[in-house]
């Protein structure tokens, strides 16, 4: 299946989903002097549970925690936070139904479908804070409340001394992989 339609909403928040066949490709972390970019792993899984007790409210069925889905996450938001960056594409320009088959790929499925939220600040962020941001925003609740997820991969980060879109500031910024291979 093969579709480049993608949905984005910017402003402090983006929503991206495709269906489409893989395509390999490399890819590496960026670098940047004075950016520090660590790890914060305890949004991760209550944002997880946060977006099922949303899915279960609309009679969806629960997502099931991608170790692949998770590591996508998290490298696509140190590499934006590196490069001062706040879209689904790479920093070096590949789109989201492009990198993503990094993580994901689609090797045989009958159906292989991936969607991405994307949320930033720089004041603080709650698993319950994002997830109303994105279901308030249309394009990212069209995302969360797809029935045909199966998979979801969370990634969470805190940025200091980010440039570009972050300003230098503080910012913690999530992630919300959505995957289905059947």
């Amino acid at each position: 299946m093969s579709s480049s339609k993608v949905r984005r909403a910017a402003v402090a928040l983006l929503a991206a989903s495709v269906l489409l066949s893989p395509l390999q490709a490399s890819h590496a972390a960026p670098t940047a002097p004075g950016v520090t970019v660590s790890h914060v792993t305890e949004l991760e899984s209550p944002i997880l549970v946060e977006l099922n007790r949303v899915r279960r409210e609309h009679g969806l069925r629960p997502l099931r925690q991608s170790p692949a889905l998770a590591r996508a996450a998290r490298a696509h938001l140190r590499a934006l936070a590196i490069a001062g960056q706040f879209r689904h594409a790479w920093p070096d320009g590949r789109r989201f139904d492009r990198w993503i088959t990094w993580f994901y790929p689609a090797e045989g499925a009958r159906f292989w479908a991936v969607g991405e939220t994307l949320i930033w600040n720089s004041a603080g962020l709650t698993p319950k804070g994002a997830v109303e941001a994105w279901l308030h925003s249309p394009p990212h609740r069209h995302v969360l409340l797809r029935p045909y997820w199966r998979r979801l991969g969370i990634g969470a980060v805190r940025a200091q001394g980010a440039g570009g879109v972050y300003g230098g500031a503080d910012a913690m910024l999530a992630a919300a992989e959505f995957g289905a291979r059947l």
